[in-house]
């Protein structure tokens, strides 16, 4: 969405901005983790 409603003044914005949104999105989803414990407990 970010991307559909951004206009990047370079690409070294546009750069940045992705990677802040991998690190957010690898890094601090709380439930990103709960899943993954709950599947390996479903039989």
């Amino acid at each position: 969405d970010v991307l559909r409603t951004h206009r990047f003044d370079s690409t070294a914005s546009l750069q940045t901005t992705l990677k802040r949104f991998v690190y957010l999105y690898n890094h601090h989803i709380p439930q990103k983790g709960t899943v993954r414990e709950f599947l390996k407990r479903v039989p």
